[in-house]
């Protein structure tokens, strides 16, 4: 049996197509036309991001949620108001310590059920 040869262009748009029918099958709820939409913008990019009013919500919401003490939303909070003096000039030393401290800080960490699965 021979092969049947196939462009690269077809090869591309066939793969973007599977893509996009599994994104269909395993994604439900409020963000599951944004999953075909990041898809579409993934295959037609020329460098451009991605954005949606719904994922900034989604990522506001997961961080300001973030009750961990050392998470980065919480980290910055405290650092801005445990060593920012208004009142006084800013110096070296204290913008040095605030960026390590930041960069201290956790990240968002997707290990819940809901987040990984798409569910709401």
């Amino acid at each position: 049996m021979g092969s049947k040869s196939v462009s690269d262009e077809q090869l591309i748009t066939e793969l973007f197509d599977e893509f996009r029918f599994y994104a269909r099958v395993l994604s439900f709820g409020p963000y599951s036309g944004i999953i075909q939409k990041m898809i579409i913008n993934f295959r037609n990019n020329k460098g451009d991001s991605f954005s949606s009013p719904l994922l900034d919500k989604a990522l506001n919401e997961l961080i300001l949620n973030d009750k961990r003490n050392d998470s980065i939303f919480n980290k910055i909070k405290s650092t801005i108001n445990e060593h920012i003096d208004w009142n006084q000039v800013f110096s070296d030393n204290k913008k040095e310590y605030i960026t390590k401290s930041i960069a201290a800080a956790k990240s968002l960490e997707f290990t819940r059920l809901c987040p990984l699965i798409n569910f709401h």
